[in-house]
């Protein structure tokens, strides 16, 4: 869950379970993976999640324009983690593009100076 929990609505546990085991019947609606069964591409153990459709291109715009994730079940689908993250993955990729890197690392030292230099400091760095 890369969105922090309270951003979920309040009766989430409950809506996942009905989307996962009431719509789907236990199956990711992608690709037919069973949960807790050996997944066919990878061989482990699959899992069951709720997908939101909010990548670009999704029907579900609820969290841009509300800050909130939302209930509605033409919003989600029941997807295995193979597919969840297949769905998330211009979400992570972009993160991963953009989040600041361990602070040890001459990639975090260029990271800072871009930002300072980027805010118009004129600070020098010797690194």
């Amino acid at each position: 869950m890369p969105v922090p929990k309270n951003k979920y609505p309040d009766n989430w546990r409950e809506f996942s379970l009905l989307i996962r085991y009431g719509r789907a019947k236990g199956k990711c609606e992608i690709c037919g993976a069973e949960n807790g069964k050996p997944h066919p591409k990878t061989g482990s153990k699959t899992f069951l999640a709720c997908a939101h459709l909010d990548n670009t291109g999704g029907v579900c715009t609820c969290y841009k324009t509300t800050g909130r994730k939302c209930a509605i079940p033409e919003h989600v689908v029941a997807a295995c983690q193979v597919c969840h993250y297949n769905i998330d993955k211009e979400y992570r990729v972009f993160k991963r593009a953009y989040r600041e890197p361990p602070r040890n690392s001459m990639r975090y030292k260029v990271f800072i100076s871009t930002i300072l230099i980027g805010a118009g400091n004129l600070l020098h760095f010797v690194l």
